[in-house]
């Protein structure tokens, strides 16, 4: 098969966005960061994201730190979403991520 530059870089940008995202929520874990609305964004890459490359290493690693980001915020609208990606995600690490994240929020908050 010839080699088409515009497949390799579609594939050179995906892995690229994958580490932004991975280090902007490495970021907010790290850093303990609770904007709401940051953290919002990060749920809805999130919920939009998860399953779109579920063997993809570097894939499963950001959306894995996305999981500890909103786990590690307290805030416990993100309580019902790390649950749903845990039950639904196909990689283990991120369902392991997840459920951990998820048992850090509390209970009774309107959901995002």
């Amino acid at each position: 098969m010839p080699w088409v530059p515009q497949q390799t870089t579609h594939a050179s940008l995906g892995r690229t966005i994958q580490r932004s995202v991975q280090r902007g929520a490495e970021e907010i874990y790290n850093q303990g960061i609770s904007d709401q609305e940051l953290l919002d964004v990060a749920a809805e890459v999130l919920a939009q994201n998860y399953n779109k490359n579920s063997t993809g290493e570097t894939y499963v690693d950001s959306m894995a730190w996305v999981c500890r980001a909103l786990g590690n915020s307290g805030n416990g609208r993100y309580k019902a979403l790390l649950n749903d990606v845990a039950d639904k995600a196909g990689a283990r690490k991120l369902k392991k991520h997840c459920n951990k994240g998820a048992g850090n929020l509390p209970s009774g908050v309107e959901p995002y």
